[in-house]
């Protein structure tokens, strides 16, 4: 797909910020994503190099137009053209959405209003609306819209007197026919491809999901522990204060026990004393009682006095 030299203006001049007439590697970058070719940033390194002469990482208008068109004639074909297109199909869905637009008008940097990106969207999805007059923007839109531009670009820099030689040069990749069945093999492909890359994205969330919840698992199950281990600490505690005041309780009982022990060996002790005290003052009766015994016994054998005669 040839670009005009107004076209390339245009995309230059939209990352000179500067207006100074030269664009960085970074800005390169955006540059061909705009263009619809995807490229890292040591791809685009290898590409300024030989033309950024002073080594300062920027680069001149005409110096950009045969960087372009010179990646152009390498990359043109189905493939690109599918790869630009996925450049805005940033869902994977298939097709191009108005928020998709926005997106990459923001990523390039570009003020564009909303009724911008509606005109540019109807356009580009009119070209393959249904029976009904629905426009969708899938990729039958998208290489229209493609074949358009290529036609138009094409019929035009042919009128360019200066620039013959980049026109040949350029013109030599052409794209299929529209209705070429390398485009529907191309699609069919891609179909595969995104129901892959969906069942791929369905795959990581799934995973994705599953670690959350082996994680919410390995939390709730850590929470637990700690509980338990809490509760058990709690209960470890209570119980050793309970095996201590057991211990207590049975000192305690323990002294009371012996108190009770020496006052019950005190009451006996003072009970045999008192048995013991009324055993002997038994005995010293029972002398007092023979005693007086013998004595009426002496006194009774003594002979009464004889009376005086008469």
């Amino acid at each position: 797909m040839p670009f005009t030299n107004e076209q390339l203006k245009e995309a230059f001049n939209l990352f000179d910020c500067d207006m100074g007439g030269y664009i960085d590697q970074e800005e390169m970058e955006l540059v061909f994503k705009g263009l619809g070719m995807v490229l890292d940033r040591v791809e685009v390194e290898d590409m300024m190099r030989p033309f950024d002469t002073d080594g300062d990482g920027k680069i001149s208008f005409d110096e950009f137009c045969v960087l372009v068109r010179q990646r152009m004639k390498e990359n043109e074909g189905p493939k690109e053209v599918l790869e630009a297109f996925k450049a805005f199909d940033l869902s994977n869905t298939g097709v191009i959405s108005k928020d998709n637009l926005r997106e990459v008008a923001e990523m390039l940097s570009e003020r564009v209003t909303d009724q911008d990106i509606d005109e540019i969207w109807h356009y580009c999805a009119m070209n393959d609306a249904d029976d009904a007059g629905v426009p969708n923007f899938t990729f039958h839109a998208w290489r229209a819209v493609i074949d358009q531009i290529s036609n138009r670009g094409a019929n035009k820099e042919s009128k360019e007197e200066d620039g013959e030689e980049e026109l040949n040069s350029t013109k030599k990749a052409h794209l299929p026919a529209y209705d070429s069945s390398i485009w529907t093999d191309l699609e069919i492909q891609e179909e595969v491809d995104r129901t892959h890359r969906l069942q791929e994205c369905n795959k990581k969330e799934e995973d994705a999901k599953l670690r959350q919840e082996k994680a919410k698992d390995a939390k709730a199950m850590l929470k637990k522990y700690k509980a338990e281990t809490q509760a058990e600490s709690t209960h470890t505690v209570k119980e050793s204060k309970w095996r201590q005041r057991q211990e207590e309780n049975d000192i305690v009982k323990e002294r009371l026990a012996k108190k009770r022990a020496a006052l019950q060996a005190q009451a006996e002790e003072r009970e045999q004393q008192r048995k013991r005290e009324e055993q002997e003052e038994a005995e010293v009766q029972k002398k007092l009682e023979q005693k007086r015994e013998n004595l009426k016994r002496t006194d009774g054998m003594v002979d009464p006095e004889p009376e005086e005669q008469a």
